[in-house]
């Protein structure tokens, strides 16, 4: 599951997305706060419900991925809800990598050497070199949905999404594209086997409750 957050407005009595309050967070600076919020939660969850082998991914802001004592905050987290680290998934944005650059690499390095799972997100997006994603043990990349622009079995899209799963065979990560809407996306991207997709075709986001009903976690 990937742990998704929306801001219920009091005053407008609306759900604001994301893509609206992110970027003044950001801007700001209270994502900092936010996004350890969001960890928070997601640990606690896993907590309560520590039974089989599911796990939640949670974005992480490039503000807060550089703040001084990430990986030992996070360490202190993990400890307190005495959580298996396999259950949690660190997702960061490819465009992230030009943030700090080389501080950037090294708190990654960081927690890969403390067995923390980290996901590249938006894949194709950013500034990232090949030779830094051979070299860093990502768990997952995740293609943006940029690629899927008017995909079809003859485009160029295809293409790059079977260079991508072969360079991922390469780097030994999993493959998972992002933003499938249409059942004919998800039929051409299962032909040339892309095992992981997510993307409303399947599901909006919903409350947490109504995902374990629905699978029976």
């Amino acid at each position: 599951m990937e742990g998704l957050i929306r801001w219920k407005s009091s005053h407008t009595n609306t759900v604001i997305s994301p893509v609206e309050f992110i970027p003044l967070a950001e801007e700001n600076g209270t994502i900092i706060d936010i996004g350890w919020f969001v960890i928070e939660e997601a640990l606690k969850l896993l907590k309560e419900h520590d039974s089989g082998s599911w796990f939640i991914s949670v974005n992480v802001s490039p503000l807060q991925f550089i703040e001084l004592d990430f990986s030992k905050k996070l360490d202190k987290m993990i400890n307190q809800y005495q959580i298996d680290k396999s259950r949690l998934k660190l997702e960061i944005t490819e465009t992230s990598t030009g943030v700090g650059a080389e501080f950037f690499w090294q708190i990654l390095d960081e927690l890969i050497s403390k067995n923390y799972r980290l996901a590249l997100d938006d894949f194709g997006t950013g500034e990232s070199s090949l030779f830094r994603l051979y070299n860093v043990a990502f768990d997952t990349l995740k293609i943006d949905r940029s690629f899927l622009k008017d995909i079809t079995r003859e485009t160029r899209s295809l293409d790059i999404y079977k260079s991508i799963l072969q360079l991922g065979k390469i780097m030994n990560n999993t493959i998972i594209a992002e933003g499938i809407e249409t059942e004919e996306e998800h039929l051409i991207l299962k032909e040339i086997g892309v095992a992981f997709t997510q993307g409303f075709f399947y599901s909006r986001p919903v409350p947490f409750e109504k995902v374990m009903s629905q699978f029976g976690l």
